[in-house]
């Protein structure tokens, strides 16, 4: 109808005990005659409507919309509509109801590690905690697959300043993968200058460009194994200083090894860092450029805006003049809020206010 009081008109003839099976049939007609693009541009509308009536649903029905549902979620997230997305998610948890996890385990475990990581971001923590134990104490399930709720979990240790359980959980993950890791314990001098010896040898003789175009890592294990020791980075900045370098150095042993990754950026920069601590400033500039070439490239979105903080206030300001990195920290700035990296947005923005305060 084009009036909306005339649409209203007519929805208030409708029996108010049918007319949630009524958006269901409507949500069933736009799922059958739109396809592609159009059902995409609808699929917030035709997922509500088709929800309204899922008792009516067959058992074909209820696992097309439980599909849907987890598509929608994933949409909603991307908005950064995250209270919508757990919306979703719960829905299609419930068409499939406790057989599930028998009938459709991938999608099952997708919606449960999808709604675990949306609750999070929306602070419902009392729902993501049930989550994240109805899929981390499933033994039928793989580390591999476990590993977003595991991301979850570290990552809401660290909000809540629980740094060293997030340190200690993701040594747990690494454990069960198969790598090992460096302790949750304040790492001696020496073990940092022969971590430091090593590191730089292995990238001795290559330039930024030959390192920031190695092959791409595409061993999925070893790759997690990685996103590990980043997160291990992130609780160590705040608990276990020491424990940064190391991490550092793994990141790019594994980056030489076996190939670049998403994480490599950071390793790269944080390398750069601690060989100006060591007062090779000419290496630290170059790791520094490697991050940034890497930052270029595909995929490093996420990465960008930590990388910028790390190279901006701890590799260039050795070398540069201040007023230079202005500009990148507020690139820095837009970029973590552009990736949902609201952490490293804020130490962008507030080393840029403080170098603007100082400038003026």
């Amino acid at each position: 109808f084009s009036h909306d009081k005339v649409q209203e008109a007519a929805y208030e003839l409708i029996p108010s005990d049918l007319r949630d099976s009524f958006r269901g049939q409507i949500g069933g007609m736009l799922l059958k005659h739109l396809d592609g693009d159009a059902l995409e541009d609808s699929l917030f509308e035709v997922v509500t409507l088709r929800n309204c009536a899922v008792d009516e649903l067959s058992e074909g029905e209820r696992l097309e919309l439980a599909e849907l549902n987890l598509r929608a979620g994933m949409k909603a997230c991307e908005n950064a509509a995250f209270d919508n997305a757990v919306v979703y998610f719960k829905a299609g948890r419930e068409l499939l109801g406790e057989d599930g996890w028998t009938t459709s385990p991938k999608l099952m475990l997708e919606l449960c590690s999808e709604e675990a990581n949306a609750c999070f971001v929306a602070s419902q923590l009392d729902d993501m905690k049930t989550l994240l134990d109805i899929v981390l104490s499933r033994e039928d399930i793989s580390v591999e697959d476990k590993f977003l709720c595991y991301e979850v979990k570290i990552a809401a240790h660290q909000a809540a300043a629980e740094f060293s359980e997030a340190i200690d959980t993701a040594v747990y993950v690494r454990r069960l993968l198969g790598f090992k890791s460096p302790l949750n314990k304040p790492a001696s001098v020496l073990t940092l200058i022969k971590g430091y010896i090593k590191t730089s040898r292995l990238v001795k003789n290559k330039t930024p460009e030959e390192l920031a175009n190695l092959p791409e890592l595409t061993d999925r294990r070893i790759a997690l194994g990685i996103k590990l020791i980043q997160a291990m980075a992130t609780a160590a900045s705040q608990s276990q200083p020491t424990l940064l370098p190391l991490c550092s150095f793994a990141n790019v042993n594994a980056s030489v090894k076996y190939g670049i990754s998403e994480s490599s950026a950071e390793g790269f920069a944080g390398h750069g860092f601690v060989s100006c601590a060591f007062g090779n400033f000419k290496s630290g500039q170059e790791m520094a450029k490697t991050a940034e070439i890497l930052l270029e490239k595909p995929g490093m979105a996420r990465q960008k805006s930590k990388c910028i903080y790390i190279i901006e206030s701890m590799i260039h300001q050795w070398t540069e003049p201040l007023q230079g990195t202005i500009r990148p920290l507020l690139e820095g700035y837009q970029a973590g809020l552009e990736s949902g990296d609201l952490e490293s947005a804020g130490w962008n923005r507030e080393l840029c206010f403080l170098l603007y305060l100082q400038n003026a």
